[in-house]
């Protein structure tokens, strides 16, 4: 009986969907309950080919936004209407190997709720995109308590009780990797080697990842505020030991100049600390800012195959 949905975001991804969706076909048979693309605002004509694309095909299905809201939001679109007793996160850039999903598949019948893949190696990667990704982890390791796989991808295979619990989370700003992980369900890894792409340009550049993990940095810990009250402290102790240290050279060496270059020297230092620490508070403090508008995640402009309302609200 069918039993996975396939969720996939898609921006101007016109010349990848329907080679994605051949092989998908062909990988799970009679497993492949829907395949949802997300289209997140393209203008190359993809959401007339989804359209099509269902007409021929029911199990094709697709949700097109208003306009462009993100990646994390179309993924997270995927999860509240996909119905599948296993939902495939993938991108729809084919690298994501659709023939890695029946591997998925069965670690999810052998007891895994959540299976993750692991990136061995990504071909069209540049050098400084590899250094970049692995300082990354390395940080939001060392900071974060919810462990984090290093060059871990979002395509993952999730059970339906661990849709359902990211389903109630309500946040805004949203990594995906790190929520998943902080549900605490049991985890299988795969590895796989992302292939060049066959067609268009990546949509992640270099702002756009730089973005994605400071929200994973700001949303999984608070060791930015905490360092900056740690430098805050050590700036302390040495102000007080200058001190002393200026007490001492006027009243006991006398040899006291009046001098600017230290007070200008001090002064910037404790200046700039207090910039970076209003910084980092005004970043926590505009992300309670959005949380509280209770803006939605997303807007559908429209569906095809899909009814207007989540899965378990039709």
């Amino acid at each position: 009986m069918p039993s996975v949905s396939i969720v996939a975001p898609v921006l101007n991804e016109r010349e990848n969907i329907q080679e994605l969706v051949k092989r998908l076909k062909q990988a799970l048979g009679a497993d492949l309950q829907e395949i949802i693309f997300v289209d997140d605002g393209s203008t190359d004509g993809t959401a007339e080919l989804l359209a099509a694309m269902h007409e021929q095909d029911p199990r094709v299905k697709a949700l097109v936004f208003t306009r462009n809201f993100g990646h994390q939001a179309a993924l997270s679109a995927g999860l509240d209407f996909a119905c599948g007793e296993a939902v495939v996160l993938m991108d729809g850039d084919l690298q994501h190997p659709p023939e890695l999903v029946p591997a998925m598949v069965e670690l999810w019948r052998n007891g895994a709720a959540i299976v993750s893949t692991i990136r061995l190696v990504q071909r069209d990667a540049s050098r400084l995109k590899r250094l970049g990704t692995a300082f990354f982890y390395r940080l939001i390791n060392l900071i974060s308590d919810t462990p984090i796989d290093p060059n871990s991808a979002d395509f993952r295979l999730l059970s339906r009780p661990v849709v359902e619990q990211l389903r109630r989370l309500e946040e805004r700003q949203r990594f995906l990797r790190g929520l998943i992980n902080w549900t605490g369900y049991r985890q299988a890894t795969l590895p796989f080697e992302a292939p060049p792409r066959v067609a268009g340009r990546t949509k992640y550049s270099g702002p756009k990842m730089a973005a994605l993990a400071l929200d994973a940095i700001l949303s999984f810990s608070r060791f930015p505020l905490r360092l900056a009250v740690y430098i805050g402290l050590l700036m302390w102790v040495v102000s007080f030991a200058y001190a002393i240290y200026a007490l001492y050279i006027k009243f006991s060496v006398r040899t006291a100049v009046p001098g600017w270059a230290s007070i200008v020297i001090v002064g910037s230092l404790i200046g700039g600390f207090q910039s970076i620490l209003l910084g980092l508070v005004g970043e926590y403090v505009g992300r309670l800012y959005e949380e509280i508008k209770r803006r939605p995640l997303y807007l559908v402009a429209r569906t095809h195959g899909l009814d207007a309302s989540p899965c378990g609200q039709r």
